[in-house]
């Protein structure tokens, strides 16, 4: 009995331990991020479908913190219509959106959107900028979004 306990007790230790290092730990948080000004400043991180790599700030300006719910939707573009992930902005991450907006436009850069250590998406934005924009429209290769759907949703559900 005493070594049924035992093997019992090892065999629950063994599980739990490698539940913890089954999950993957990434080097960036989900959201958007600028370019690094130079590699050494930033993170090295992978385009999702080319060779490309990217030198990327290390500070997120927008997380799945920011984002109070998330939607897959199709919008009319003419002539055809797209679906797109769309993330609804806390009040907190609508004023960090508009401030990064504004800097954006005004210097031409461009912000990532990271997921699991990749890239998504690279976003440059021009023209009239308001700040009651409380929703942002992530395009990404029809391949990709329910699963960056799905880990949005999860995420955001866990900070809230």
């Amino acid at each position: 009995m005493k070594n049924f306990i035992t093997i019992s007790l090892l065999l629950f230790i063994s599980c739990i331990s490698s539940s913890f290092t089954a999950q993957e730990k990434f080097k960036l948080k989900t959201g958007f991020y600028y370019l690094a000004e130079k590699e050494s400043d930033g993170e090295l991180i992978k385009d999702a479908d080319t060779k490309d790599i990217f030198a990327v700030g290390r500070e997120a300006v927008l997380t799945s913190d920011d984002f109070s719910s998330v939607k897959i939707v199709s919008k009319d573009f003419k002539p055809n219509s797209l679906k797109g992930i769309e993330v609804k902005l806390t009040k907190k991450g609508r004023t960090k959106w508009f401030d990064i907006k504004k800097r954006i436009s005004q210097s031409g850069e461009s912000i990532l959107f990271i997921c699991q250590d990749k890239v998504y998406l690279e976003k440059s934005i021009s023209g009239k900028i308001e700040f009651k924009e409380s929703e942002i429209l992530i395009l990404l290769d029809p391949k990709h979004q329910q699963t960056i759907y799905d880990i949005l949703k999860s995420e955001i559900s866990n900070s809230h």
